[in-house]
């Protein structure tokens, strides 16, 4: 019987309750909410799965430590006690990254990541007699500190390259938000994949293509180039194999309701053409040039679910309030029937949409609080 290990997977504030239905519908044991993200209990193969099959999920954490952690010298004392022969071998590279938040002694995250890295080191030439090399951008062992009011867990990333990095996104500057935060968004929306979905000012298309790998079924993991587990010493090939063949399998080669994208910038739209090309799904959606205050749908009802600028994004042709009052006005006049979930983060341009809210949710767009508002037109 395979052992079982504690992982706690990292995701945007707001969308923990959505990483643990995530989880549970894989099937995972042990689930309860921490900090941050989800813990569950499993075994590597069910490590691996988490990383194919999870939308939400920034990364996948192996757990191999809990424990009081309130200065440096704790911490490193800590972690040179670890036994990690056990994870790198000879010639193998590593790194550490690290996040503290509430610890006044700790306050500086490269500091405590440093204290790590040499803990990691210095056990490992008294086992090795050499120290072993660090690869920042492709180690063979990544390790993770994350150190919440003097509370350290220490872990061992099994991901790589973090999970909203699918594979297709094309410009990472222009894209205001991750594709786990765009998939956030569409499974907090309650859409269920068969009915139509319409993004009225997408951009780079972000939120459409993760609404059709969902409606499709895609394991969004099948886009990603490679995971960290599989340079692990103890790397169960087969299981991951199956676990890929399987996911092939299980995809949708259609979708039955129309997904659109629609954008006044044509660059914006043909990029968005070409990443979804890259995701697979360029047959599941369409990317139409059009002014939003233009836009009137041809189908429906459905859900309207789009991102709008705000902030550093405010590249409007008119005063940002006037814009925000006018999309109210193309909502309650052309789009009755229809269902609109609005994320933004400036509660006062929301305010111009002038529309009664059906409800609200405090989501985190990296540090800034957003709201995804939802409005019904009737």
């Amino acid at each position: 019987m395979d052992q079982s290990y504690d992982f706690f997977v990292p995701t945007a504030r707001g969308l923990e309750r959505v990483l643990e239905t995530e989880l549970d519908g894989l099937g995972l044991k042990s689930i309860h909410q921490g900090v941050g993200g989800v813990f569950f209990r499993g075994t590597l193969p069910d490590a691996y799965k988490a990383n194919l099959w999870l939308r939400t999920g920034n990364r996948v954490l192996l757990v191999l430590k809990e424990f009081t952690c309130k200065d440096p010298d704790a911490l490193y004392k800590t972690c040179r006690s670890m036994p990690w022969d056990r994870y790198l071998l000879k010639g193998q590279t590593f790194a550490v990254d690290a996040s503290t938040w509430d610890t006044p002694l700790l306050k500086n995250a490269q500091y405590a990541a440093l204290k790590v890295k040499d803990a990691v080191a210095d056990a490992l030439r008294s086992k090795w007699g050499h120290r072993p090399d660090v690869d920042r951008h492709d180690p063979d062992l990544g390790v993770s500190l994350h150190v919440v009011q003097g509370k350290a867990t220490l872990s061992l990333d099994t991901t790589g390259d973090r999970l909203h990095r699918r594979g297709y996104g094309s410009d990472r500057k222009k894209a205001p938000l991750k594709e786990t935060l765009a998939a956030g968004l569409v499974l907090l929306s309650g859409w269920d994949g068969r009915t139509p979905l319409i993004d009225p000012m997408c951009g780079t298309g972000t939120i459409v293509i993760e609404a059709a790998l969902f409606a499709a079924h895609r394991a969004p993991g099948l886009l990603h180039e490679r995971f960290a587990f599989e340079k692990w010493r103890n790397f169960q090939q087969s299981a991951w194999k199956e676990l890929v063949r399987e996911a092939q399998q299980t995809g949708s080669d259609a979708v039955s309701c129309p997904i659109v994208g629609m954008d006044k910038d044509w660059s914006a739209v043909q990029s968005a053409r070409r990443n979804a090309k890259k995701a697979g799904v360029e047959n599941y959606v369409r990317f139409l040039r059009r002014d939003v205050l233009d836009f009137e749908p041809e189908t429906g009802p459905g859900l309207i679910l789009t991102n709008p600028p705000y902030g550093h994004r405010l590249d409007l042709p008119e005063d940002p309030q006037l814009f925000y009052k006018k999309l109210g006005d193309v909502l309650k006049h052309k789009c009755n029937g229809w269902t609109a979930e609005i994320f933004t983060g400036d509660p006062n341009l929301a305010k111009q949409i002038e529309l009664r809210t059906s409800r609200r949710i405090i989501l985190y767009n990296g540090p800034p609080e957003c709201r995804l508002l939802r409005y019904e037109m009737h």
